[in-house]
């Protein structure tokens, strides 16, 4: 037998297979591709839709859509895109990001659905995080930046804010859904973005979901 034919391929985990669907908020509608289930591979979370990208949608949209209204908003780790969707019905530009190409192979599938949306690359473990964004001839820093379910593993929470750091505008706001899966992670998420000088709110929770705003400690 080939000792080859026991290794498992590089893509056997990864289904492309999207479906369209079209979620419905308050006078909202949206169209969108995903897959209709989770894949196994731990990088590729961002080929479903999570709830949190639904929150989000609501609370910009619907609740306060102030902050995001005819303004350049950038989505860090958009996945399918859904939230940052939604808001390109509102804002100026929107500007959907991601670090796997994959997920970004997605994006570039779902902006048509989407109101003056630009996709670019953005790894929050790159030492250039803003390349993508120069080579697009997009700004660097952003009013706005927004995240939904970015957060699973406490890994991602130095990572996050660091990219955070670099784009966002010094009396900048962070909007971010998160939802509470372990207490470890969350008691992570407050405090290490605190120590990377970040300060934060609660602007909105139901159940196991927060919204926060983070702003720079020094504002």
């Amino acid at each position: 037998m080939d000792s080859d034919s026991d290794e498992i391929p590089n893509n056997f985990f990864l289904s492309e297979e999207y479906v369209l669907y079209t979620e419905e908020l308050q006078g909202f509608s949206q169209k969108f591709y995903a897959l209709p289930s989770a894949t196994t591979d731990y990088d590729l979370t961002g080929q479903i839709l999570w709830p949190g990208a639904k929150y989000l949608s609501e609370y910009l949209l619907i609740s306060n859509p102030a902050l995001v209204e005819n303004k350049v908003v950038l989505e860090l780790g958009a996945g399918s895109g859904l939230c940052g969707l939604f808001v390109s019905q509102l804002a100026c530009k929107t500007i959907l990001t991601d670090g796997n190409d994959i997920v970004m192979k997605l994006l570039r599938k779902n902006q048509c659905m989407g109101r003056n949306v630009e996709i670019a690359m953005v790894d929050w473990s790159a030492l250039d995080k803003t390349q993508d964004l120069l080579r697009l001839d997009l700004p660097v820093k952003y009013e706005i930046l927004i995240g939904a379910d970015v957060v699973f593993w406490s890994n991602s929470i130095v990572p996050l804010f660091n990219t955070v750091e670099i784009l966002l505008e010094t009396k900048g706001k962070f909007i971010m859904c998160y939802t509470l899966r372990a207490m470890n992670i969350y008691r992570d998420l407050l405090r290490e973005s605190a120590e990377l000088g970040f300060k934060n709110e609660v602007l909105y929770q139901v159940d196991n979901t927060y919204i926060f705003e983070f702003t720079r400690l020094a504002d």
